[in-house]
């Protein structure tokens, strides 16, 4: 509904969604987001002393969760950046031009056979386009 409501208003510029279960605890993640200037992007969210992550590095075959090579890596800090990774989730910022634009369709949460945020990370694989490399 909140990605509607961007799409519909021509003065939205940048949709944050934001899980209830998620927690930023830098105040500069926001600034940080909107600095990179990507279509899309996310902050890294990890729980301390754990390997979750809300990213995957990379996808199996069958489309789901595969582990990178450096996944533990920048969850535990060692390697940092900004990656384009297949799947998202629990908080994103995404351009209110892309809402408008390639993501602007509707199903961008429902497909046959998987779940809500698989759905719209595929949608976006596969109708959003990175920036080019400088």
């Amino acid at each position: 509904m909140g990605m509607s409501l961007c799409r519909a208003d021509p003065g939205c510029e940048l949709y944050l969604s934001i899980d209830a279960d998620a927690a930023l605890t830098n105040p500069r993640t926001l600034m940080e987001l909107i600095r990179q200037n990507r279509p899309i992007v996310a902050p890294l969210l990890s729980r301390p002393g754990k390997l979750w992550s809300n990213f995957w590095g990379s996808l199996g075959p069958d489309g789901f969760y595969a582990r990178s090579e450096d996944y533990v890596d920048i969850v535990q800090g060692r390697r940092r950046g900004v990656w384009n990774v297949p799947y998202i989730s629990h908080v994103y910022l995404v351009g209110g031009s892309v809402l408008r634009g390639s993501l602007g369709g509707q199903r961008l949460f429902s497909q046959e056979d998987t779940d809500p945020d698989m759905a719209w990370c595929r949608a976006a694989r596969e109708r959003v386009r990175p920036p080019s490399p400088p």
